[in-house]
């Protein structure tokens, strides 16, 4: 996935983004806390090249990140539900109450994913994982001047 976007700033090593948002910068999920109201959001990500502020970048989340974040926001909590569930209706059966159980399993299985979620996104912001790459972009009209 590749954005483009202008430097806004620097902050431990990493250089602010301020992009605008897309239909493909919403898929991810990975910003879905931020407003949907406001038209650009800032990014972090690792610098590639020199770069200050006001330049022109491309931001750049590799495919597996990007199918990684994907799955840990959409499919991870359906595989939750759907895990507890079965999990409920295989007790619910044996004490004939099927349903109600497997439903509220499947609300514990949703709320223990989502909490996972929020553990696993934690860790990878401590750890750097799925940030972007920013390289500074070269325009022609900026080698003319050179």
């Amino acid at each position: 996935m590749k954005e483009t976007g202008k430097v806004v700033g620097f902050r431990n090593g990493l250089v602010e983004v301020e992009v605008r948002r897309t239909e493909q910068c919403g898929r991810c999920g990975r910003c879905a806390h931020f407003s949907l109201a406001e038209p650009t959001l800032i990014v972090e990500a690792r610098p590639a090249g020199t770069m200050q502020v006001g330049d022109v970048v491309e931001l750049e989340l590799r495919d597996r990140d990007f199918l990684t974040l994907s799955f840990l926001m959409y499919i991870m909590p359906l595989l939750g539900a759907g895990a507890a569930g079965l999990v409920g209706y295989a007790l619910g059966a044996l004490w004939g109450t099927p349903g109600l159980l497997a439903g509220l399993f499947a609300l514990l299985g949703l709320g223990f994913s989502f909490g996972a979620i929020v553990a696993i996104d934690r860790k990878s912001r401590r750890e750097g994982r799925f940030l972007p790459v920013a390289r500074p972009l070269v325009f022609p009209e900026d080698r003319d001047l050179a």
